[in-house]
């Protein structure tokens, strides 16, 4: 629920090692390798994979209706996947978690995944909000219940991440970063409502923390190179520091990120 690509793998491969027949095994590494539903979609080899590890669950099947309601979302996620484009698919992914969740609206995973879907698949040019608003009406009522689900805090301020709904989820962006403390990306995502709302130390705070975190799980699994995720809270932290006119803290944060650019080019060659 944090987006943390390497540890979703492990985990479901983990029990896909331990019970081969498990479909919802290969239904999270099929997720887990589309990964962000906010940047375009898969392609190359993490397309192919997921195909395949959606192809797996579904030739497996599950034994409740929850499940195969989760299963035939997956098939559509990636269905025809070398020759339809990403964006329908996703859509039909929505439209068939949205099956799912009339069938089981007291399921929270159901309700979130259908949430994160909405947000995923709303039009950029409708001002009206209206899927971003839906999806926050299916997910505060459940932070209420599970105040500590990172799914919940994470999806929320995906709801409300533009001008005119980013208070509403200041509660959400708060909190996120004490649930999924060790996670990079759940340090990173409160900014995206601070920035929103001028907030400036807090972004700046909160992308310092993210930053860290993936110092902190590089070093302690002995990687080489930074993650993704590291250059995306430079960028976001160097905004803050211009918006506070702290130009040096800017450049040093500039000066950061080439070196880490740097550092990967050598590794690389």
């Amino acid at each position: 629920h944090s987006f943390w690509g390497e540890q979703g793998q492990a985990a479901f491969r983990g029990v896909a090692d331990a019970d081969s027949t498990c479909a919802m095994a290969y239904w999270g590494l099929a997720l887990n390798y589309w990964g962000n539903p906010f940047v375009g979609g898969v392609s190359g080899d993490n397309l192919r994979q997921g195909a395949a590890a959606a192809a797996r669950a579904q030739a497996l099947g599950a034994p409740t209706a929850r499940e195969r309601g989760l299963l035939a979302a997956l098939g559509a996620l990636y269905r025809d996947f070398a020759t339809v484009p990403n964006p329908p698919r996703l859509q039909a992914y929505s439209d068939t978690l949205a099956r799912v969740y009339r069938a089981h609206p007291d399921d929270p995973e159901v309700a979130m995944y259908y949430a994160l879907s909405l947000v995923a698949t709303a039009a950029a040019t409708d001002t009206t909000f209206a899927r971003q608003k839906r999806a926050a009406e299916i997910l505060n009522p459940l932070f209420q219940a599970h105040p500590e689900h990172p799914g919940l805090a994470h999806y929320i301020i995906h709801a409300n991440d533009s001008p005119g709904l980013a208070a509403l989820g200041l509660d959400a962006a708060r909190r996120y970063a004490q649930i999924a403390p060790s996670a990079p990306h759940a340090q990173h995502m409160p900014s995206h409502i601070f920035i929103r709302l001028g907030l400036w130390d807090e972004t700046i705070a909160a992308n310092q923390r993210s930053f860290q975190a993936g110092v902190d799980y590089a070093r302690a699994r002995q990687l080489r190179g930074v993650a993704p995720e590291q250059f995306h809270a430079l960028d976001y932290m160097v905004y803050g520091y211009l918006q506070e006119g702290r130009d040096s803290a800017a450049r040093r944060a500039v000066a950061d990120g080439l070196a880490l650019t740097s550092m990967l080019s050598s590794d690389a060659l």
